[in-house]
């Protein structure tokens, strides 16, 4: 029963979440800029997680493309910015990868560090 009441929490908060989404992009076409860049910001900005692309088209109801130029446009305003790290993969080799990132202003990463393997723990 607490599984079906975290979820029906989760559901719940994620319907809020969209809503309010849905009035920031009304607020954004107002000021001349698309509805789903502002839709997209607020989702972005009210997740209390990281989304994926996948994540963001489920929640806005809109394809695959419409994410991608969307979040280009995104990039173009600083909303979203391009992040490269160097990430070492299993069998010892490094591989350079290229992520979005949004900043919310106040906060702070941690790492997870081990130190018994010398390397960054992501999850």
């Amino acid at each position: 029963m607490t599984q079906d009441l975290e979820k029906e929490t989760r559901d719940r908060a994620q319907k809020y979440r969209c809503q309010v989404a849905d009035s920031i992009g009304g607020l954004m076409e107002l000021w001349a800029f698309k509805r789903i860049m502002g839709r997209m910001w607020a989702l972005l900005y009210l997740a209390d997680q990281p989304l994926s692309a996948a994540e963001l088209g489920e929640a806005l109801q809109v394809s695959p493309g419409s994410i991608s130029m969307t979040v280009s446009e995104l990039l173009k305003w600083g909303v979203v910015k391009k992040t490269t790290l160097d990430y070492r993969r299993g069998d010892g080799t490094w591989q350079r990868q290229e992520r979005e990132t949004y900043d919310r202003g106040d906060g702070a990463g941690v790492l997870l560090y081990c130190r018994a393997r010398q390397t960054v723990i992501l999850t």
